[in-house]
C-alpha cells in the first residue's frame, strides 16, 4: 500500500484584520514540519494547506496559528460559534472604547486643567482603552516585528503607545522633569476607538458576503427521488451517486448535474445563464443542480455530484478568486514601509541631538523631544485622509441611490475604462413582453372570438410566456370565458376545452404533432421572428394555427442614454450574456453595442474579463444574476442592480438600487470628485507631517536662545526647553498638544468641508 504523502485541506481562519495578518498566518503554516504548501485567503478568511498527513496533522497547525494569534477551524459547526464569539467581542471593544474616550476628548478638548487629578482621571478612563479594546493593535503589530513585517496594526500601536507613555511618565513622576511633558491620554484612546469601528464595519461585511454564499445551498433540495430495482425512494441528496436515475417533479430544484433521460419540461436556469426565459428540456439535454423544474415530471441520470456540480464551483471560484484579487489597501499601509522607519529613525537621531550634542541639553530633553515627534506623526492624520473623505462620498452615494459595500469603490469607478454587461435584468428588464404578433388571415372575422379564447387558455398556466401573452391579449379584448376543462403538457403547452372549441397554446412543434394546420402566411412569420431573436409561441383553435406572438425581453428606456454617455466619456462597453445568438444580436443592435458574446456560461464571463484586464483594462462589470458572481470576483469593480439575485448583491463592491442603470453615470461622477478630494486631503496630511515632525524634532533650535524671538511668540517658555513638544505651555499649545489630539477632528472637518457634490 503506498503512503498518502500529500493531503490538501481548506479551514477556516478567524482573527485576520490586513493583509499583513494573512501574511504571517501563511508563515506560520509554511513552518510547519510536513507543509509542502499554504495559501492564506484574508477575504475568504480561509486557508488551504498542501501537507504530508504522515508527519503534519491539524492540531499542529492550528497551534502554529494560535502562536501567530489567529484561530484555525475545521468544523463548521465550531466555525459559527467562533466567528460568533470574535464578532461579539470585537463589538464589545468598540462600546467599551468609544465608551471612555468620548469622557477623555471632551475633559482634554474642552475643559483642560479644570480640576486637581483631572490627569489621574484620564489615566483611569483610559485604561481599558489602551489594555482591554485596542489590545488587539498592540499583540498584531509585535507579532508582525517578530516577522519583520510592519502594517496599519504597527502605526496604530507606535502613535497611540507612544501617546500614552508620555502621558503616563508625566503623571507617575510629579515634581520631576518628565512632569513637564504633555498629557495625550485623549489622542491615543480616540484613535484606538475610531479604527475599532472601521475594523466592526469591516468585518460585518465579510460576514454578510459568507451568509450570501452559504445561502446557496438552499438553492437544492435535500432529498431526491431515485428510481431503482425496487422502485422510488426518497434519499438525502449527499447520497445520489453517478450513474443514479431521478424522478424530479414539477416546481421541484434539479438536485445534482445530469441529463434528461425521459419526459419534457421547462427549467428555469436564470440562476445560471441569467435568462429569464425557462429553456425546454428534452432527452438527452443537460440539467444543472438548482435549477427549477417548471412544469413537466422528468428522469435523469446524475452525471455530476457533491462538489462537482456547476453550482458548488461558482461557490468555490467565488471565494479563490475574492481571495487573489487584491484588496484595495488601506493608505496607511501602503506608506508604512517608508513612513514608520523614517519617524523611527528621526525620533532617535533627534534624542541623540539633544542628550549629546545640543548645549545644555541632556537625556530628558532628548527622551522629551523623540516622544514628542511619535505624538505629532501618530498615523491617524494620514490614515483618516482617505476614508473620511471616502465616508463623505458614501453617505452622498445612499441618498442617490447608490449602496456602497466597499468603500474603495469610490477610489477606482473613475479609473474604469470598460464597462461589461450583463443582458437580462441589467440592460433589459428581465420579463417577456409581446413585441409583434401574427393572425392567420383566414380567421379574421372570427379574430374577437378566438383572441378571448387564447386568452382565458394562457390565464391558466404560470409559464412566464404565457403570461405575457395572457397580458398582450386581455389588452385588447376584454371578454373572458372560463374553460370546461384544462391539461397542462410539460414542455410543450396548454390546452383547453371550452363547449365545441379545443384550443391549444404553446410550442410550434407541439401544436404541428396535435395535427394543428399552420398556413403559409404564418410560416413566414415565425421564420422572421426567429431571424430577429424572439421566442415564438403559438395558438391553435380547432386545429387551425391562429395566432403567432413574437417575445423578448424589454430593453429599460434608460439604457440607449446611458451607454451613449459611457461612450462618450471613452468607456468600452461590453455585453456578456448567457441568452442565445439571436435575442443577444437584436439587443445589441437596439443598444448599439459593438462588442458582445451570446451562450457564456458563468466562467466564459470570468475568462473574457481576465483577457480584458491581461491587455492592460480596468474593467468594471455590470450583472444581477447568481451567474455573474465569478465575473464579479473577476472584474476590478463588481457592479450588481438591487433587483438581481442575492448573491450577486453580496459579490458586488456597488450596488444600484432600483435597478436604476442611470445611477452608473452618478457613481462616476461621484468618484471623479472623490478621489479629487482624497488627493487634497493627503496634501493636507503630508504637509502637516512634513512641517510637524521637523519642527518636533527641534530644527528652530538656534533661534529660540534669541531674546526677541523668545519674547514675541514664546515669552513664558524657558530657552533650554524649545521644541515643538513645549506643550506643556499653554500658549503653544497648538503645536503640540493641540496638534496631537486636534489633527483628528481638524482632518474630519476638512474633509466634511470639501463634500463631493
Amino acid at each position: 500500500m503506498i503512503e498518502e504523502k500529500h493531503k490538501t485541506e481548506e479551514y477556516d481562519l478567524l482573527g485576520m484584520t490586513c493583509l499583513s495578518c494573512a501574511d504571517s498566518a501563511q508563515r506560520a503554516l509554511a513552518r510547519v514540519p510536513g507543509v509542502h504548501q499554504a495559501e492564506v485567503n484574508f477575504v475568504g478568511r480561509s486557508a488551504r494547506v498542501d501537507y504530508d498527513p504522515q508527519q503534519a496533522q491539524f492540531e499542529q497547525l492550528a497551534a502554529a496559528v494560535r502562536t501567530a494569534g489567529y484561530t484555525l477551524v475545521a468544523d463548521k459547526r465550531d466555525l459559527q460559534q467562533a466567528s460568533k464569539t470574535y464578532f461579539s467581542d470585537l463589538r464589545l471593544r468598540v462600546w467599551v472604547a468609544f465608551g471612555f474616550a468620548v469622557p477623555i476628548f471632551v475633559l482634554s478638548l474642552f475643559f483642560p486643567h479644570s480640576f486637581a487629578g483631572q490627569a489621574w482621571v484620564e489615566l483611569a478612563l483610559s485604561l481599558p482603552v489602551v489594555f482591554y479594546a485596542g489590545r488587539g493593535f498592540y499583540l498584531n503589530a509585535y507579532r508582525q516585528a517578530r516577522h519583520g513585517q510592519i502594517s496599519m496594526d504597527t502605526l496604530v500601536a507606535l502613535g497611540t503607545g507612544s501617546a500614552f507613555v508620555v502621558a503616563l511618565l508625566g503623571v507617575l513622576f510629579p515634581g520631576s522633569a518628565l512632569h513637564r511633558m504633555p498629557v495625550h491620554f485623549e489622542s491615543a484612546a480616540v484613535v484606538i476607538a475610531f479604527i475599532l469601528v472601521g475594523n466592526w464595519i469591516e468585518e460585518s461585511a465579510k460576514n454578510r458576503t459568507d451568509d450570501a454564499l452559504d445561502s446557496l445551498g438552499s438553492l437544492l433540495p435535500r432529498t431526491a427521488t431515485r428510481l431503482g430495482p425496487q422502485g422510488a425512494e426518497q434519499i438525502a441528496v449527499s447520497d445520489i451517486r453517478v450513474g443514479d436515475r431521478l424522478e424530479v417533479a414539477p416546481g421541484m430544484a434539479i438536485p445534482v448535474d445530469g441529463s434528461v433521460w425521459q419526459g419534457e419540461t421547462y427549467v428555469d436556469e436564470s440562476m445560471l445563464s441569467g435568462e429569464s426565459v425557462p429553456v425546454h428540456k428534452q432527452k438527452p439535454d443537460t440539467l444543472m443542480a438548482g435549477t427549477q423544474n417548471q412544469d413537466g415530471t422528468i428522469q435523469m441520470i446524475a452525471r455530476q455530484v457533491g462538489q462537482g456540480t456547476v453550482l458548488q464551483q461558482i461557490i468555490e471560484q467565488v471565494k479563490r478568486a475574492q481571495g487573489t484579487r487584491p484588496p484595495a489597501q488601506r493608505l496607511a499601509d501602503r506608506i508604512a514601509g517608508i513612513f514608520v522607519p523614517l519617524v523611527l529613525a528621526i525620533a532617535v537621531l533627534a534624542a541623540l541631538a539633544w542628550a549629546l550634542w545640543v548645549p545644555g541639553g541632556d537625556w530628558t530633553i532628548g527622551l522629551y523631544t523623540a516622544l514628542a515627534i511619535l505624538v505629532v506623526s501618530c498615523p491617524c492624520a494620514l490614515g483618516l485622509a482617505t476614508p473620511v473623505a471616502i465616508k463623505v462620498g458614501m453617505g452622498t452615494a445612499t441618498r442617490a441611490g447608490i449602496l456602497l459595500r466597499h468603500a474603495t469603490a469610490l477610489e477606482v469607478a473613475a479609473r474604469m475604462d470598460t464597462l461589461v454587461f450583463d443582458k437580462t435584468g441589467t440592460l433589459t428588464r428581465g420579463t417577456p413582453r409581446v413585441y409583434e404578433a401574427e393572425y392567420e388571415p383566414a380567421l379574421a372575422g372570427a379574430a374577437g372570438q378566438y383572441m378571448a379564447l387564447v386568452a382565458s387558455t394562457v390565464a391558466e398556466s404560470a409559464h412566464p410566456l404565457s403570461k405575457a401573452v395572457g397580458g398582450y391579449l386581455r389588452s385588447l379584448t376584454h371578454t373572458s370565458r372560463l374553460p370546461d376543462l384544462v391539461h397542462q403538457y410539460g414542455g410543450k403547452g396548454v390546452e383547453a376545452h371550452f363547449g365545441s372549441y379545443i384550443v391549444r397554446v404553446g410550442r410550434g412543434q407541439w401544436l404541428l404533432d396535435s395535427g394543428c394546420q399552420l398556413g403559409p402566411q404564418l410560416q413566414q412569420a415565425a421564420a422572421r421572428m426567429e431571424a430577429q431573436g424572439y421566442s415564438l409561441v403559438y395558438a391553435a383553435v380547432d386545429r387551425q394555427v391562429f395566432g403567432l406572438f413574437g417575445l423578448a425581453d424589454q430593453v429599460k428606456p434608460e439604457s440607449a442614454e446611458v451607454l451613449g454617455r459611457l461612450k462618450q466619456e471613452g468607456v468600452q462597453v461590453v455585453m456578456l450574456t448567457g441568452d442565445h445568438q439571436a435575442a443577444a444580436a437584436a439587443v445589441a443592435a437596439e443598444l448599439d453595442i459593438q462588442h458582445w458574446q451570446a451562450g457564456m456560461m458563468p466562467d466564459q464571463k470570468a475568462a473574457y474579463i481576465h483577457e480584458l484586464k491581461a491587455k492592460g483594462r480596468k474593467v468594471a462589470m455590470l450583472g444581477d444574476g447568481i451567474n455573474d458572481a465569478v465575473a464579479f470576483a473577476a472584474a476590478d469593480l463588481p457592479i450588481a442592480m438591487s433587483t438581481g439575485a442575492d448573491i450577486a448583491i453580496d459579490s458586488a463592491d456597488v450596488v444600484l438600487l432600483h435597478g436604476n442603470l442611470a445611477l452608473l453615470l452618478r457613481l462616476r461622477s461621484l468618484s471623479r470628485s472623490t478621489r479629487r478630494i482624497i488627493r487634497q486631503n493627503l496634501a493636507w496630511a503630508f504637509a502637516y507631517n512634513l512641517l510637524a515632525i521637523p519642527l518636533a524634532a527641534g530644527v528652530l533650535y538656534p533661534y529660540c536662545y534669541r531674546p526677541w524671538w523668545q519674547a514675541a511668540l514664546w515669552p513664558s517658555v524657558p530657552s533650554r526647553w524649545y521644541s515643538i513638544a513645549c506643550a506643556s505651555e499653554k500658549n503653544c499649545n497648538f503645536f503640540t498638544q493641540g496638534v496631537g489630539s486636534c489633527h483628528l477632528y481638524a482632518y474630519i472637518c476638512h474633509s466634511f468641508y470639501k463634500r463631493p457634490p
